[in-house]
């Protein structure tokens, strides 16, 4: 973890993160309501708007450390040096999560989707890397962990960082539901939002039993938007079954509470690392 230089809440960061992005979604969300004619894909305006975070956290580094501090930052997300152990949390906990919270909707009644990237394997690489620059980790990271997460957590316990910023990451995505035909609208929002604050709190787990590490953060979160094409947990149809998606959010829940009692809440994570 990067120790910040104050306990102040980052509140520049926040209003210029969400400022930049809620005025790029307006546009979308007033023709969604049939105000005006989009010019454009709705998916085209969410292709902008989520560098929000990122852009916001090399301004504000920049401005107040300059090319030092952006050369600090590139730096946490060029480290190669993640443990084997945490390498398979990061590739497999979340894979692991999705397919046991399907398997549980398909035992309990539900329809089993179609499963068209595990039948079509090397898709898999090429998705892997348009998620990873593309679909919300590079956009998001830079911001939400390599800015975000550290100045709360001089602030707070590991924990209430944690929930603090799974909030408002949350908050922060919330205009996306509100466009028409973008896969965030068809998302049951309150289990978002507690999958989203439990998976923040998997995030900061990981993240602080890698010596803050900004490229595991980008992995992890490549690994949780992906798992959702290897194994859908909800359906991208107006009033489609979206059961299993709130499994998904359950078993997060639970994955996010054994961590914190076996890793505790001040900083999940043990002295010695393990």
């Amino acid at each position: 973890m990067i120790e910040s230089k104050d306990g102040k809440l980052p509140w520049a960061f926040l209003a210029i993160t969400f400022g930049f992005t809620w005025l790029i979604l307006l546009p979308g969300i007033l023709a969604s309501r049939g105000l005006f004619t989009l010019p454009m894909p709705m998916y085209a305006l969410v292709a902008v708007a989520q560098f929000g975070p990122s852009l916001t956290a090399f301004f504000l580094i920049y401005r107040s450390e300059g090319k030092a501090g952006i050369q600090q930052l590139l730096k946490r997300a060029l480290n190669f040096r993640i443990p084997w152990k945490w390498l398979g949390v990061i590739f497999l906990l979340e894979p692991a999560l999705a397919g046991l919270a399907l398997a549980t909707h398909v035992i309990t009644g539900g329809r089993m989707p179609e499963l068209q990237l595990l039948a079509q394997p090397v898709a898999i690489l090429p998705i892997f890397l348009l998620t990873f620059f593309l679909y919300g980790p590079v956009p998001e990271e830079f911001g939400w962990r390599g800015y975000l997460l550290d100045r709360l957590q001089s602030r707070w316990s590991a924990l209430i960082a944690s929930l603090v910023v799974g909030f408002f990451w949350w908050l922060w995505h919330l205009p996306a539901s509100l466009m028409q035909g973008v896969a965030q609208s068809y998302l049951p929002q309150a289990p978002y939002l507690i999958w989203v604050m439990a998976f923040s709190v998997l995030m900061t787990w990981v993240y602080n039993n890698t010596s803050g590490n900004l490229l595991a953060m980008l992995i992890f979160h490549t690994m949780a938007n992906l798992s959702n094409n290897l194994f859908p947990t909800f359906e991208l149809a107006p009033g489609g079954n979206q059961q299993a998606y709130y499994y998904l959010a359950i078993l997060t829940v639970l994955a996010a509470a054994l961590v914190v009692v076996r890793w505790g809440p001040q900083n999940l994570r043990r002295q010695d690392g393990v």
